[in-house]
């Protein structure tokens, strides 16, 4: 009897083991995934490749938004950062029902990338003070960065866009992440409530580049 015992506690500790194993595999996956986007215009390269945060983020998610001046002062202090920004599309888009035209400000985001210019414009998108942008806003600053406004608006709603746009998402979805915004430092991932962290906050958080 004892022995029927032992076998079956083997069973389940080889079992228990091989669904951590398959866990810890699959994490290093998605993880692996969600730091080398389809598209290197979303990665902005530090002086250390391996130190890497990780930003899910929307155009119109207010908790976003905030959070963008922290981040980019960390940039600025930790040049060691490569920063990875992957702007996820919303089942439901606060835009939507106010503006359809010309497109989401995610698409535009991901349009101007494929004309060399995702920085510029997910910086003018994160430091309007406002979620909604007015198009002539778009437009003039299209402009002023060189950006050929027809074609931006054509990639915007284009299947290129859209599958980056989709790669984003299946990557936070392959992470279990469900809140934006959120981001990952190293392998730690952040999801964030009302509280938002300042800079001292995330740098206690950062190691140092060793």
């Amino acid at each position: 009897m004892m022995k029927y015992f032992y076998y079956i506690l083997c069973f389940i500790l080889t079992l228990g083991i091989g669904y951590v194993a398959v866990g810890i595999g699959n994490f290093h996956f998605a993880y692996h995934n969600a730091a080398h986007p389809k598209a290197d215009f979303q990665i902005f390269e530090g002086t250390n490749k391996n130190l890497t945060l990780i930003d899910f983020t929307n155009y119109g998610c207010t908790g976003c938004k905030k959070l963008h001046p922290t981040l980019e002062e960390l940039r600025e202090l930790r040049g060691d950062i490569t920063y990875i920004v992957r702007p996820i599309k919303l089942p439901t888009n606060p835009q939507a029902d106010i503006i359809q035209s010309p497109a989401p400000l995610e698409n535009l985001a991901m349009a101007a990338g494929l004309q060399d210019k995702f920085e510029e414009f997910h910086a003018l998108f994160m430091q309007y003070p406002e979620t909604i942008i007015p198009e002539e806003i778009i437009e003039q600053n299209a402009m002023l960065y060189g950006v050929n406004y027809e074609q931006l608006i054509q990639d915007a709603n284009g299947p290129r866009v859209q599958t980056l746009l989709a790669n984003n998402n299946k990557d936070m979805n392959a992470l279990s992440i469900r809140t934006i915004p959120s981001y990952i430092i190293g392998k730690n991932i952040y999801s964030i409530g009302e509280d938002l962290p300042d800079l001292k906050d995330m740098l206690n958080i950062i190691p140092l580049e060793k």
